[in-house]
């Protein structure tokens, strides 16, 4: 369905004031529309899901290197505020989509989600693999842990590599 101008006010306006805007747009900022802005950006918006993509010039993720108690820094990914918008008014959309998904026999696609760790995937993998050969067939799993991965990016490779590849390139000091 498509999501109302109302709904597109309501998130907006439920963004902290604190919220960082990377792109120069705090999300309150939408909130502040006129019911016809608000209309034609529900339309657009709708568009954009029927095409599966946003346009170019609203693909990009501004990041920011954000010092670390320990030192060196880390990069932190701000999304610009027009696709934060559409994923904060489309997030119940797709929990209920997840959940029907779960009902229907599909856990097995979702290693994550509400409520779940990366424990609880450790714990589903190992049982089922205990399983297995309990049932005399055979089992190999393979898990990737990335929650770090990241920080061992060295950022200025990173930045030539995006030259390279003509990506637009915006240096935020948070």
């Amino acid at each position: 369905p498509r999501i109302a101008p109302e709904k597109i006010r309501l998130v907006a306006n439920s963004f902290s004031s604190n919220t960082i805007a990377a792109d120069g747009w705090h999300p309150k900022h939408f909130g502040l529309l006129s019911n016809g802005a608000l209309e034609y950006l529900s339309l657009l918006l709708s568009e954009i899901e029927k095409v599966g993509q946003f346009p170019e010039v609203l693909q990009s993720l501004l990041i920011g290197l954000i010092a670390k108690p320990q030192g060196g820094t880390r990069p932190i990914g701000y999304f610009r505020t027009f696709y934060r918008i559409w994923s904060k008014c489309r997030k119940e959309y797709y929990r209920h989509w997840e959940k029907q998904a779960e009902d229907d026999g599909s856990k097995r696609l979702f290693a994550s989600g509400v409520n779940r760790s990366c424990t609880d995937v450790v714990w589903r993998q190992g049982a089922k693999a205990e399983l297995a050969g309990a049932s005399g067939r055979r089992a190999a799993t393979t898990l990737h842990d990335i929650k770090k991965c990241f920080e061992a990016v060295t950022h200025f490779r990173l930045w030539e590599q995006a030259k390279n590849m003509h990506y637009t390139l915006t240096l935020l000091s948070v």
